[in-house]
């Protein structure tokens, strides 16, 4: 896994976390307990320059002679218009367009916009009408009492007809739970998705402000510029992985860090939910040993993946002497922190926790400036 593959996992966590604590205040107790219960002490794992603390990283480590002067054979990077496509397909697919079918029959899995008008023994009941505001229903995915979205199929917009139906006798309204209703059901549209074209007065709309784009050929060329840097950055840290040699044994604290994150990780989230870890692990997981996290294969490759990655950029970082300032923190925060202010990230994350990802970041940096393309 290279570089921006962890830094794109990093800042996963840190929404989810900062998504947490926004949902924390409504429910202080939970926070006071299950929050600070798991907090990750990094006093525990760095030190104020962001190394990992009282570690030698050349003592399980031994890195290829030429990490930081790679040659990379030129056919490794180049970008092919397919590869460029997958990327323009999959931005076309974030930005969906809808329209309004009304010349055919509703077919199953359709997602189809109604009206209704729900009664019982004639007469309306509160909660069964639509009030003409119209509801999209999606028939197979939305769940309706009984077989009411199947009655739709075969329909066409701009009918209006009777749907039969009977509430489980555990329906959660007591008044209705058991009785035969009749809903008066309007079709006014189905509703389809379609992706849009790619025009440059599309790529100006919609991704201007993410890309400094404008035009059709400023995205294709922006797109191969960062392709070729994810296939450079993907050659370069699998260079040094497969050439570097590795103890037989790696440090515990690597181990002992992500089970502490990960723990931190999902507290955060039965914090929200206002919810123990266990409650929250029995839920989710159906188990409330929290230990389970990690003793799964699955888990244990992962933990054993980011153990190597963590000592490669210590070594990178130990050997070339690396000096991390706070203006270094301060460039770095603001490359990463997207639709975020760099200075809500230092209030928020622990300094050694930023200064670490700082570093590993200078530390991957310094294999891209010192690579050659031949």
């Amino acid at each position: 896994m290279n570089f921006k593959k962890m830094m794109a996992l990093v800042l996963a966590l840190a929404l989810a976390l900062s998504l947490a604590a926004c949902s924390q205040s409504d429910n202080t107790q939970t926070t006071d307990t299950e929050s600070d219960q798991y907090a990750v002490d990094y006093t525990k794992y760095f030190d104020e320059e962001g190394n990992w603390l009282d570690l030698d990283a050349s003592a399980y480590i031994t890195l290829p002679e030429d990490y930081a002067s790679i040659q990379i054979p030129a056919d490794e990077l180049a970008v092919t218009e397919e590869e460029i496509q997958e990327q323009i397909d999959y931005l076309l697919s974030q930005f969906p367009e809808t329209e309004e079918i009304t010349d055919r029959a509703v077919e199953d899995g359709d997602s189809v916009n109604i009206d209704y008008v729900g009664r019982i023994d004639g007469e309306e009941f509160e909660g069964g009408n639509t009030n003409g505001a119209g509801t999209v229903v999606t028939i197979g995915v939305t769940q309706y009492i009984d077989d009411f979205l199947e009655q739709l199929i075969g329909h066409k917009p701009g009918e209006t007809f009777d749907i039969e139906v009977t509430f489980p006798d555990d329906y959660m309204t007591e008044e209705l739970a058991g009785k035969d209703a009749v809903f008066e059901t309007t079709i006014n549209y189905i509703q389809e998705s379609k992706t849009p074209e790619l025009t440059d007065e599309f790529v100006a709309t919609n991704l201007a402000s993410y890309y400094s784009v404008s035009t059709v050929e400023d995205l294709k060329a922006y797109l191969e510029d960062s392709i070729t840097l994810s296939k450079t950055d993907d050659y370069i840290y699998n260079y040094v992985l497969e050439n570097s040699t590795f103890a037989e044994e790696l440090p515990a604290v690597f181990t002992d860090y992500q089970k502490d994150d990960m723990l931190a990780y999902y507290a955060s989230f039965a914090t929200s939910y206002g919810m123990t870890l266990e409650e929250f692990m029995s839920s989710y997981f159906g188990t409330d040993d929290v230990n389970a996290l990690f003793e799964d294969e699955a888990a244990q490759e992962t933990m054993n993946t980011y153990a190597k990655q963590y000592l490669i950029y210590q070594a990178i970082s130990q050997d070339a002497a690396l000096e991390i300032t706070d203006e270094d923190l301060d460039a770095y925060l603001a490359e990463v922190a997207g639709d975020q202010d760099p200075a809500t990230l230092k209030e928020n994350y622990d300094a050694r926790y930023l200064m670490f990802n700082c570093r590993s970041y200078h530390a991957n940096q310094l294999l891209l400036d010192g690579a050659q393309v031949v």
